[in-house]
């Protein structure tokens, strides 16, 4: 019987290239290589950008598909006259860690390098985004969900649904939706599902995380539409924003404007407290991004994958995750 409740843990942002893809992905693997936990990626993006960061440009199936019920999995049970039916979210999860190169290229996923990001790799598991087979994608999914009157409370179930009939030791302890910048109907339905994730500070605290960089849009109103919507949300079910991520923060010597608006966001009275180590701005983002290696992988002992583990240490001493 499943009586486990993983850690869900939204990354929001209304405003698109903050950067956010690039932190939930880098987040996921220091949560599992530093707290050894098991880590789902949920990519709600419809551009696939996080997938495409685990090596998954063409899935088997893909999140659109499940959310929007297009029938492409082949079923001799299935009651439709093409013989298919729309995935369910456990068939669409898929493996990160791959044993070899080879197995990676054919399949999706990251072959290790060295012995000890086999461990890791291995906790890390992806319900991906993109383009299905069927030409189907996030979007096309928010158009059968609004046509229909109960159109986002089948996609919750569905969402909600992954882990039923799993035994506790199969279900991760974290899992991480990673939306796409804009705000829309999948922002409520993911904020929705986080609501019913763990919130016990003995155990860990469900939420918001808004993903910001340090300056006058993404820290002010599109930091406060994001909050806004979750205060929406909180009338009705109990989310939290919990943790600002300031990202691509550049050095004092850039500019007097940045340090002014990253201080201006640690100084608010109702965003400082929030407010989370900082990641700085390093080519080395864009890099690891380009090739598709996550930081730990592609530059494990620079300044910015140590920064990964300073969000991860904030998350730990706010009772986010608990060790």
């Amino acid at each position: 019987m499943t009586t486990k409740k993983p850690i869900r843990l939204v990354m929001i942002g209304a405003g698109g290239s903050t950067g956010k893809t690039t932190e939930a992905v880098n987040l996921a693997c220091a949560l599992a290589k530093r707290k050894k936990k098991k880590v789902r990626y949920i990519d709600g993006d419809a551009q696939g950008d996080g997938s495409q960061y685990f090596h998954y440009q063409d899935p088997p199936y893909v999140l659109g598909e499940a959310l929007g019920g297009v029938e492409v999995v082949p079923d001799p049970a299935a009651k439709t006259k093409s013989g298919l039916r729309p995935p369910t979210l456990r068939e669409l999860e898929v493996p990160i860690y791959r044993e070899t190169a080879e197995d990676a290229k054919r399949l999706g996923g990251i072959a290790p390098r060295e012995p000890d990001q086999a461990e890791w790799l291995q906790r890390l598991t992806l319900v991906p985004s993109g383009i299905g087979s069927t030409g189907a994608t996030l979007g096309s999914a928010v158009t059968v969900m609004e046509r229909d009157q109960l159109g986002s409370e089948k996609a919750l179930k569905a969402l909600n649904s992954i882990d039923s009939g799993r035994a506790d030791d199969e279900i991760p302890d974290i899992e991480i939706f990673d939306l796409q910048g804009t705000v829309g109907p999948m922002t409520y339905l993911a904020l929705r599902w986080a609501a019913a994730g763990e919130n016990d500070e003995s155990r860990g605290r469900s939420g918001a995380i808004a993903v910001v960089t340090p300056d006058d849009k993404s820290t002010g109103r599109h930091l406060k539409e994001a909050r806004d919507i979750v205060f929406e949300v909180a009338e009705f079910l109990p989310i939290e924003l919990i943790a600002i991520i300031p990202v691509r923060v550049k050095r004092k010597q850039s500019g007097r404007f940045y340090v002014d608006m990253l201080e201006r966001l640690q100084n608010h009275d109702e965003y400082g407290p929030l407010v989370t180590s900082t990641v700085r701005e390093a080519v080395y983002a864009g890099e690891s991004f380009a090739a598709r290696e996550p930081l730990l992988m592609w530059v494990p002992e620079e300044e910015i994958t140590q920064d990964q583990d300073r969000v991860v240490d904030w998350l730990i001493d706010h009772k986010v995750i608990v060790p």
